[in-house]
């Protein structure tokens, strides 16, 4: 059987679940990026904020000033890729080799998740709030 996660799968909205209850949205309520699973187990995910502030000029990210990549980095969230493996049926891991956030290669990050027809719900648990990550399979978008 086909393995259910394969695919490719556009970021919908990141929710952090807070103790009390409450949903904050940190890319805002609509997010952008990919998260994609080759069969052949490589992985990347990539996650911003939709609405983000253009530059005044074009520039490679070497160039940028100090200001100009602060603010961007505040509206990208992650970017990482490397090998993936399926744990169970509601657990994967990612083994990162390459990452935005330099403390990250090498890890792994391991994410539970829930598929419900097309939507993919990858869940990040870091104590006190637990991340979702909501994705939906590509080749369904129009």
């Amino acid at each position: 059987m086909t393995n259910p996660v394969i695919g490719v799968w556009r970021l919908v909205t990141v929710e952090d679940h807070q103790p009390d209850g409450s949903i904050i949205y940190p890319y805002g309520k609509e997010a952008l990026g990919y998260l994609i699973y080759h069969p052949d187990g490589y992985m990347s995910a990539s996650v911003m904020a939709s609405e983000r502030e253009r530059l005044t000029r074009q520039v490679r990210p070497w160039e940028l000033t100090p200001d100009e990549a602060a603010s961007l980095l505040k509206t990208m969230g992650s970017m990482y890729s490397g090998r993936w493996e399926l744990r169970d049926d509601t657990t994967v891991i990612h083994h990162v080799d390459a990452a935005l956030v330099p403390n990250m290669i090498g890890q792994q990050e391991v994410r539970t998740f829930d598929l419900k027809g097309d939507m993919l719900y990858v869940w990040t648990l870091r104590p006190p709030q637990k991340t979702c990550a909501v994705w939906q399979r590509a080749e369904k978008l129009t």
